[in-house]
């Protein structure tokens, strides 16, 4: 099984947020963002077999928990935003 998780990057990781309308799509992205976080780690099966593979890590937290979840010592993850990379 291969698991591939692509993320959106977020506007706060780039420095762009700017004014109230900016403030409330950027609550609501992580509120969605939260969601699908607790839905994928409830969907996730023990596969110690399995391969992770997570495009736009950020800090790599995430893909961490669900690598513990499944149960995987193959996990990956790419960071393109070099700020991002390198906190992880």
């Amino acid at each position: 099984m291969v698991i591939v998780l692509i993320s959106a990057k977020r506007n706060e990781e780039r420095g762009k947020i700017e004014g109230a309308e900016d403030i409330r799509l950027l609550s609501l992205y992580l509120q969605v963002e939260q969601k699908n976080r607790e839905v994928l780690l409830g969907m996730a099966e023990e596969n110690p077999r399995a391969k992770l593979l997570d495009c736009g890590c950020s800090d790599g937290e995430f893909t961490n928990k669900l690598a513990d979840k499944i149960g995987s010592r193959a996990v990956y993850g790419i960071e393109f935003v070099e700020e991002v990379a390198n906190r992880a």
